[in-house]
């Protein structure tokens, strides 16, 4: 055979093939030996809605205590820095007191800045009394509170005292933190330790919030500095 013979027996092999495959009458490409099966198998699948999949458990286990809301404590504190509001690393920090006046040594008089020593308390710390030490020469001057979130839940209002023993109140008789978003101010009717005592300068907050299930609120401790012997 000629290769021009043997070119034109291969074009007609080719013709041959393309003919074969023709669209089938609905417009759908021909199948392979053994696809039909796959199809007819696949639709005779009815179709089926997924089962509903209940939402992930949000309660905690048995044994483990459910994490407190954010912005909250979560656990009794064992330090007063962990109730103190934090204001943030912008702050401008003095170790001596804030001074306004005349010159020094003129006839006008200097008075001192008053101080604010601001705690966040709220319902999960239960009942804390921890020490506060002021700086040296501090008067303590008034209480004030805050609520943000009603205390509820509990007998009894959640309360603050101040005292100069652990769970006392001899600076101020525990006080209600009151309703919602009123600002109640107290003055104290007591004194911080003084330079001669054992703890000078040093006081107690005591908070009590025993039984409530919510609440969150402010406590500010107002304060100045007084004579000059300040460190």
């Amino acid at each position: 055979m000629s290769k021009k013979e043997a070119g034109a027996t291969i074009l007609n092999a080719d013709v041959e093939v393309h003919k074969s495959a023709k669209p089938t009458s609905s417009g759908a490409p021909p199948h392979h030996a053994g696809q039909e099966g796959q199809v007819e198998r696949s639709q005779a699948i009815p179709d089926r809605d997924l089962p509903d999949i209940p939402p992930p458990e949000t309660q905690a286990p048995p044994g483990v205590q459910a994490a407190p809301p954010r912005g909250y404590l979560g656990f009794v504190p064992t330090n007063i820095n962990q109730v103190l509001a934090n204001l943030g690393p912008k702050a401008t920090h003095f170790t001596g007191a804030v001074v306004s006046g005349g010159v020094p040594g003129s006839v006008f008089c200097d008075g001192s800045a008053l101080c604010c020593l601001l705690l966040q308390v709220d319902y999960t710390m239960g009942t804390f009394s921890l020490p506060v030490v002021f700086p040296q020469a501090s008067i303590l001057l008034w209480c004030a509170t805050m609520v943000l979130v009603p205390f509820a839940g509990g007998a009894d209002d959640a309360t603050v005292a101040l005292g100069r023993t652990l769970s006392g109140s001899e600076i101020l008789a525990a006080q209600d933190m009151g309703a919602l978003y009123a600002l109640t101010v107290e003055p104290v009717t007591g004194t911080l330790g003084l330079p001669t005592d054992a703890n000078p300068y040093q006081c107690y907050v005591t908070f009590n919030s025993e039984g409530n299930t919510s609440g969150q609120g402010f406590v500010v401790l107002m304060y100045a500095r007084s004579w000059a012997t300040w460190n």
